[in-house]
């Protein structure tokens, strides 16, 4: 994974993983809603670039298509963000800072 410049300590990759989780959940909701509901030339031409590139506007989103950005797009990023945040949470898990006692809670 790569990170930005400034997110140095497993703190910050942490809190950049999950906000980056949080946007890979909102982009495969809008997906989602376009494949279910459908959305409006208008709808479509607020979505990213990116996303106007590799999908054609269709009021609703085929079963095809809906395939390829699941195959394509989500899980692939799916997949790195769910590495990365396994090796962030080994590095957590590492830290000898505290202890892991019971009494403590």
């Amino acid at each position: 994974m790569i990170y930005p410049s400034d997110c140095v300590t497993i703190a910050d990759r942490a809190q950049w993983l999950r906000i980056q989780s949080r946007a890979l959940r909102l982009y495969h909701n809008g997906f989602a809603k376009w494949f279910r509901d459908g959305i409006t030339e208008a709808q479509y031409q607020n979505l990213p670039q990116n996303v106007r590139d590799n999908f054609a506007y269709e009021p609703k989103l085929s079963a095809v298509n809906w395939r390829r950005f699941l195959n394509e797009y989500y899980y692939p990023k799916l997949d790195r963000l769910a590495t990365a945040t396994s090796v962030v949470n080994r590095d957590l898990d590492m830290s000898d800072r505290w202890t892991g006692e019971v009494s403590e809670l």
